[in-house]
């Protein structure tokens, strides 16, 4: 495909995604973390909109990908719901047709691993007995907004902030990487405990303590799954999804599937663009795949 068959593609996106609510934007990621977990960042995040000239908090689905400097990348932020799960989101199970589409109709080198998903069951030694992830998307999904609602309570930085992010990174893991996963999980050492801070009054999980870190990530995934499946509680109102635009990871930007985050507060809309303002954005070239915050630098 040509850059300026590429430019033209974008320009329509770009008014097409103005028209339904949507934006695209290009996102730098801002170099902030929470925990170093194993070497690996945890969060919350932060990220600029340049587009929308913007500070977002973003919150990592990931654990399957890895960051590349310089560490910018180009995303379309949509509303979580059903549909835009369903159509746009890396997980949702359409957007593998949308790279092969932005690679020219043709298999895409980069693929996304979703459903039937790693991550099923897990009962910790008993201790949350025959927890069943849902095999559903949007489920998983709204599970990882309640975990990360939760983690906006409790901070980034405390052991309930590391449990809830890493049952997020369970919902999303690949089978190529659960092994890892489960690996860092059984081997953080510590007491932790889990309480529900988001609907304190409706959770089916009672708070705990004195638990390993396996045992209070599944505390964790199973109140999720009561909020969002059992209870009706949390319907993901207000979160975002942001989503690397397939013609940016197949085009000039990408080398790897750049990630995908939810985010609470990247829900306006900047104003349309003017033409000049979009074929600016649109002759934005050389940037680098974006993927899982991975090891940490001093």
């Amino acid at each position: 495909m040509s850059k300026t068959v590429k430019n033209t593609f974008r320009i329509l996106l770009l008014l097409a995604l103005a028209s339904s609510g949507a934006f695209a934007d290009n996102f730098v990621w801002g170099n902030t973390w929470a925990q170093n977990w194993h070497n690996i960042g945890t969060g919350p995040y932060s990220a600029h909109g340049s587009g929308a000239n913007a500070n977002i908090t973003i919150f990592c689905l990931d654990f399957n990908d890895e960051i590349g400097p310089p560490n910018d990348w180009g995303a379309t932020v949509w509303n979580l719901n059903s549909s835009n799960v369903a159509t746009e989101a890396q997980y949702g199970g359409n957007y593998n047709s949308l790279l092969n589409s932005a690679y020219g109709g043709q298999p895409a080198p980069h693929q996304i691993s979703g459903a039937p998903f790693a991550f099923q069951t897990d009962d910790a030694g008993g201790v949350v007995a025959n927890l069943a992830a849902s095999s559903d998307a949007y489920t998983r999904y709204l599970e990882a907004a309640w975990l990360f609602s939760e983690l906006q309570i409790a901070g980034g930085q405390s052991p309930l902030g590391l449990v809830v992010q890493v049952a997020a990174w369970d919902l999303f893991v690949n089978s190529a990487n659960i092994g890892l996963l489960s690996s860092d999980i059984k081997n953080t050492n510590g007491s932790f405990g889990f309480q529900d801070d988001v609907d304190p009054a409706a959770t089916a999980t009672p708070s705990v303590s004195g638990l390993d870190f396996e045992q209070a990530v599944d505390y964790a995934l199973n109140a999720a799954q009561a909020a969002v499946v059992t209870n009706h509680t949390f319907t993901g109102a207000g979160w975002t999804l942001v989503t690397a635009d397939p013609t940016w990871v197949e085009g000039d930007g990408g080398t790897i599937p750049a990630q995908e985050f939810l985010s609470p507060n990247a829900v306006d809309p900047p104003p349309v663009p003017e033409p000049s303002a979009i074929v600016l954005l649109a002759t934005v070239a050389g940037l680098i795949g974006f993927g899982k915050l991975h090891r940490k630098t001093a």
